[in-house]
């Protein structure tokens, strides 16, 4: 009777189901904020503009005037974390005394009794833009950032329940938990390595812009923002100021995506090796060298440093290890950290048989393309190809080459 050699590990499934639900929502909602400043920024443009074109009719100025003056009203998305509370604003109570001003009334009334076409068109105009202001980056981007924390939290509950059902079922844990009773949770779960501290800050202030903008409407109060970051320096706007209102500008969350992912692998790789213990998990490495090459492959460069400086503590196969160097080095090529690159091959250079491909991709990053060559032609002779992909990043300096090419064609064959 025959029997399964090594039967599937409940944990690891669990684990890997576990990342792969995490990483699918992630991702997702990543490619949609990448995708903000294509939909959502040009429509606010689109408005603007409308606007913008009608008022320069009626008060005959230019239209780049009147566009100029309305953006005062509208934060940068790019790079701006705070926006003043315009209610409490000297200026604002100024605009709303011309509006009322009779003169002006008479002016705008005139206008309109002239050109009652064009009083049509700015009436509809200043209706669209009253009722739905160009304020379609800046909400999306609020909605973005809530929606992350969200996944974040699902994660860390399973996570967490988890550990219960498989390592330890006197842990406790919360039917309903909030934040705090969280990180209290995870610092108390045993896990030798501390790396995933890194993002716990970073995490915190954005746990905390979320619970404003969900609260205070992103207001920032001395009893919410401002106590629920204290002492955290990542993130935190310069001059916060209690009363004004919290952003996400575009930069601000990336570089949340990032923090977010980093915080999530780090503890997910740190605990799968933990739980598993004294048994290695060939699984959770091949999981994490896939995860780096779907990140490299998205041209993250600087994620896949720092995702490669996290595994690297734990040591995985030499197999898998080594590709998971060559990638970090891939990505130190494309950001020309070349100091950090050599370091990398030279690291490779001390292991007496490295495979094929990893000896064939030494020669690619040293830009010695007869060698690579060489060794790509002997590898289609031996039908070895299949083992690598032709849309490796590695070969992104290469792939033009009609020897590359051709050889790939007949490797095909």
């Amino acid at each position: 009777m025959s029997t399964i050699a090594n039967p599937p590990n409940p944990l690891d499934e669990n684990l890997r189901g576990l990342w792969r639900s995490f990483t699918s929502i992630y991702g997702g909602l990543r490619l949609f904020s990448e995708q903000l400043p294509v939909i959502a920024d040009r429509l606010d443009e689109q408005m603007m503009e409308e606007i913008a074109q009608v008022m320069a009719d009626v008060f005959k100025i230019p239209k780049e005037q009147v566009r100029d003056e309305l953006q005062e009203f509208l934060p940068s998305l790019n790079d701006e974390h705070l926006y003043p509370d315009f209610s409490n604003q000297p200026d604002t109570h100024e605009i709303f005394k011309a509006f009322q001003d009779s003169a002006f009334q008479r002016r705008v009334l005139n206008w309109s009794r002239k050109n009652p076409q064009k009083a049509h068109l700015l009436l509809a105009a200043w209706t669209d833009y009253m009722s739905q202001p160009p304020l379609n980056g800046i909400v999306l981007r609020q909605s973005t950032l809530i929606n992350l924390v969200s996944i974040v939290e699902i994660f860390v509950d399973e996570l967490i329940r988890l550990y219960i059902e498989q390592v330890d079922s006197m842990f406790s844990f919360p039917e309903r938990p909030i934040w705090k009773e969280r990180w209290q949770k995870l610092h108390e779960i045993p896990i030798s390595s501390p790396l995933w501290q890194n993002y716990e800050n970073p995490l915190r202030e954005i746990i905390a812009r979320r619970n404003a903008l969900i609260h205070q409407g992103g207001k920032i109060t001395q009893k919410g923002y401002l106590k629920q970051t204290e002492g955290i320096e990542t993130l935190r706007p310069q001059n916060v100021v209690e009363g004004h209102y919290l952003l996400v500008p575009t930069t601000y969350l990336m570089e949340s995506f990032d923090n977010v992912i980093l915080f999530a692998f780090a503890y997910h790789q740190s605990a799968w090796e933990q739980w598993r213990k004294p048994n290695r998990s060939v699984t959770r490495e091949r999981v994490a060298g896939k995860f780096i090459y779907q990140n490299l492959r998205q041209k993250r460069y600087s994620l896949v440093e720092k995702l490669a400086e996290i595994i690297t503590l734990h040591k995985p196969e030499w197999k898998i290890y080594s590709e998971i160097l060559i990638n970090r080095a891939i990505a130190y090529r494309e950001q020309e950290k070349y100091e950090q690159l050599n370091l990398i091959l030279e690291q490779l250079d001390k292991r007496k048989k490295n495979p094929w491909q990893i000896r064939m991709a030494i020669h690619v990053l040293r830009n010695q393309e007869n060698e690579a060559r060489q060794l790509l032609q002997s590898a289609s002779r031996e039908r070895k190809l299949r083992e690598i992909s032709l849309y490796w990043p590695l070969f992104d300096h290469i792939r033009d080459r009609k020897w590359f090419k051709t050889l790939f064609r007949l490797g095909d064959n």
